[in-house]
């Protein structure tokens, strides 16, 4: 590093000072006079005026190594062994890990390295390579009933879901008898999920719902009850849609739940001749309802006013 010129010239009259016979207070005087708000600080021109007293010649600085240098190849192989044991470790945990400071260490996973910290990519499951492939032949098989257009319009998908129930109350019910004296104002929580819950079974193709029912006392379904329901489907299928149903053109879409794969389930399908689009297992991303997502409903209601909630279906 290059020393200030204007340094240099004040240590060569601090030199000049302590030569001619100058004093400390008097040194700092002259100085003061002739540089002003430049000029070295009081504790800089005692020190150098006692190394000139002492036989100092010199008025530059000696040469110094600086600060040594921590980012070396040794650190670097440490730091890239302790990132390959455990990528998810911090940069202060790897600082402290090898001793060294949390920017250096940045510096040196950034610089050095060229690493940068990602989050990792959340999937619902891993897949194993038989079911990749499972899923491409899956795929294939759709491609083959579809057709390359990919016209969906003849599938019905099926799916079920829990559904908590509530039991609002008005504000005039909530209230209570309180002495104000002694008691505090009750507090009722506005929507709190309950305990008893029901399933909901529902069919839908790309015209809207065919039909849909509620398990009874909130039970889930078993291969009997959705034996019952395949029975159901087929009469709402016979109602709603009569030229797929003279025709036999619908196809079935649902996941592989235990109910849907039962021995009496499969043995209807069978009989009644009903075609049953492939999914493969562990397969969210090929749900019934995000195949439906790729052609949107046809609208065959009157839109509602916006900023109105829809209704609260009614359980039957």
């Amino acid at each position: 590093m290059v020393p200030n010129p204007d340094k240099i010239d004040q240590r060569v009259e601090i030199k000049f000072c302590q030569r001619s016979g100058m004093n400390r207070m008097q040194t700092i005087q002259r100085l003061r006079a002739v540089h002003r708000h430049g000029c070295l600080s009081d504790a800089t021109i005692r020190r150098w005026f006692n190394k000139f007293e002492a036989g100092e010649n010199r008025t530059s600085d000696l040469p110094r190594s600086g600060a040594p240098r921590l980012r070396t190849p040794d650190k670097i192989r440490q730091v890239r062994a302790l990132v390959n044991d455990d990528k998810r470790q911090s940069v202060a945990c790897l600082a402290r890990r090898s001793q060294l400071s949390v920017g250096t260490t940045h510096k040196l996973l950034r610089q050095d390295l060229h690493l940068s910290k990602k989050p990792a990519k959340w999937v619902p499951h891993l897949l194993t390579q038989p079911q990749k492939d499972r899923r491409v032949a899956m795929a294939r098989q759709s491609l083959a009933r579809l057709g390359r257009r990919g016209d969906v319009q003849h599938i019905i998908c099926g799916n079920e879901s829990w559904f908590h129930l509530w039991d609002p109350a008005s504000k005039e019910a909530n209230r209570q008898w309180i002495d104000p004296r002694t008691e505090q104002r009750p507090t009722v929580v506005r929507h709190e999920l309950s305990v008893p819950k029901v399933m909901l079974v529902a069919f839908f193709d790309r015209l809207g719902l065919v039909h849909r029912e509620f398990s009874p006392h909130g039970l889930g379904i078993g291969g009997d009850e959705y034996h019952g329901i395949m029975q159901r489907l087929c009469e709402a299928v016979r109602r709603k849609r009569p030229q797929q149903f003279r025709d036999n053109s619908w196809a079935l879409l649902h996941d592989g739940a235990p109910a849907h794969r039962a021995r009496v389930v499969r043995d209807f399908f069978r009989d009644n001749n009903i075609k049953v689009m492939p999914h493969p297992g562990y397969s969210p991303d090929l749900s019934p309802p995000r195949l439906l997502a790729l052609c949107p409903f046809e609208e065959t209601h009157p839109r509602r006013t916006p900023g109105r909630p829809h209704p609260a279906p009614k359980l039957c």
